[in-house]
């Protein structure tokens, strides 16, 4: 082998290592970053439900964070093409049509984003804050993981209490999360029981 081909293949080698050196490089930025915006959504779970919980303080909290109800309300919503349906399921959500916010939550772009955040666990207890809160007693609060539009600045969160359920919309602000408006309210205690007992 010559000189020529010596220096080629060196040259080679070379160039070989450094896309090598590249690509690991490019991949632990990629998982890094990944990481870092999953790190994110954690800490906004927990400021909103760190919110909610302020404006509770006499209901004890119940560690289950599932959020079927939020994604099954955005998954009927979705279903229906009949206009006649769709008004009628607005007019009991509390959808106005002149809401930018709900109608962007709302819109067809959003849909399998939302839904793709499915959550069924439970709250690590260590992160909420409950001071100044009631820590006996039998009527507790259980709030679902949030849920997140595309822009991750409107989240959703469903709020359980012993006789209500509804979705509360929160927005942030300036990295602070505020209560925007509650949505698809039940108020009538049988058919949260009998919600409950599915579970």
């Amino acid at each position: 082998m010559n000189m020529i081909h010596l220096f080629q293949l060196r040259g080679l080698l070379v160039n070989n290592k450094v896309n090598l050196i590249i690509a690991l490089t490019t991949t632990i930025l990629l998982i890094a970053c990944g990481n870092e915006q999953q790190i994110k959504k954690i800490s906004d779970d927990y400021l909103i439900i760190n919110t909610v919980i302020k404006k509770n303080k006499t209901l004890i909290l119940d560690p289950n964070n599932e959020n079927r109800y939020l994604i099954s309300t955005i998954t009927k919503y979705n279903a229906i093409s009949n206009d006649k349906e769709l008004d009628s399921l607005k007019q009991n959500i509390g959808i106005d049509d002149n809401d930018l916010v709900i109608k962007k939550i709302f819109d067809k772009k959003q849909y399998n984003y939302l839904i793709s955040q499915k959550h069924d666990s439970v709250w690590n207890i260590n992160l909420v804050d409950l001071s100044n809160t009631k820590q006996s007693g039998n009527k507790t609060i259980r709030i679902s993981k949030p849920i997140y539009t595309l822009d991750s600045k409107t989240a959703l969160v469903s709020v359980f209490k012993e006789t209500s359920m509804s979705i509360h919309i929160y927005q942030k602000t300036n990295n602070e999360w505020h209560f925007y408006k509650l949505i698809s309210p039940l108020l009538i205690q049988e058919k949260l029981k009998f919600y409950k007992n599915q579970q």
